[in-house]
């Protein structure tokens, strides 16, 4: 949700209930959007830290689906599987097979 349609929501729910009067509602807005930006920043280093190269552990499978290893990184396993970097990133959204016929998944 957008930030602008996230605080105007909230301020109409407050205005709503009157429970603050109107002369401190512009301050209500300022600190409502300081508190969104501090949970959407919260929110994206949680998904970074989750789903970065240095913490996303892969298993490589081939085109039967027999494991043929696992890496602790995607880093690694691009240099081991010589396939690009981000083949394997969008592989591991996608949950596709690349061209090789190696299937990437992430270790759960």
């Amino acid at each position: 949700m957008n930030q602008d349609i996230s605080i105007k929501t909230m301020m109409l729910t407050v205005k709503y209930e009157e429970q603050i009067p109107p002369e401190f509602q512009g301050f209500v807005r300022k600190y409502i959007a300081m508190m969104y930006a501090v949970g959407f920043d919260a929110g994206t280093q949680y998904v970074y830290d989750k789903f970065s190269a240095k913490n996303t552990p892969l298993i490589v499978r081939d085109s039967d689906g027999t494991r043929i290893a696992q890496f602790p990184t995607i880093k690694q396993a691009s240099i081991a599987t010589d396939v690009p970097y981000r083949t394997i990133t969008h592989h591991l959204k996608s949950h596709k097979k690349t061209k090789n016929g190696l299937y990437f998944e992430r270790v759960v």
